[in-house]
């Protein structure tokens, strides 16, 4: 026979479960640090997906729990967001790190990252960069070397 619990008994049974899904959060954070870490000075507005971006100092991060997760701030902290990206390599692995923007007028679109090594991350065109190419074709290409940490 099951009998119902008084008010104070779920109120301390709710309590101690919300303590163990707290202290388990509180454990699985540091398993979703960043893997990398890059610091940029972008000195063109550009364009993230569908999201305009300011000039300006940017981080980016990506995820250790998920690869293909990264999270772009703006210095000013005006400004941050997540995206994901699909992997890419190049064959060169000692290359710098590198934000690739596709250009096309006076229009920027980050396209790829490449921390310091051989994967990158590829970011998938938004609606305003696929109008453009459908308009103009293939876009032209530029590379800022960045700075990294971690």
């Amino acid at each position: 026979m099951f009998r119902v619990a008084a008010p104070k008994e779920r109120e301390d049974f709710m309590r101690l479960h919300l303590t163990f899904a707290f202290v388990a959060l509180c454990a699985a954070a540091p398993a979703v640090s960043a893997q990398y870490r890059l610091a940029a000075d972008i000195p063109f507005a550009f364009t993230v997906g569908d999201q305009p971006c300011p000039a300006g100092k940017w981080v980016i991060q990506q995820s250790a729990s998920n690869p293909a997760l990264l999270t772009l701030k703006s210095g000013d902290g005006k400004h941050s967001f997540m995206v994901l990206t699909g992997s890419v390599i190049r064959p060169d692995a000692t290359g710098p790190g590198q934000l690739m923007f596709n250009q096309y007028g006076g229009e920027r679109f980050l396209h790829q990252v490449w921390p310091f090594g051989r994967t990158g991350s590829e970011l998938r065109p938004g609606v305003p960069e696929q109008k453009l190419l459908a308009m103009h074709g293939a876009p032209e290409k530029t590379a800022l070397v960045i700075a990294g940490s971690r």
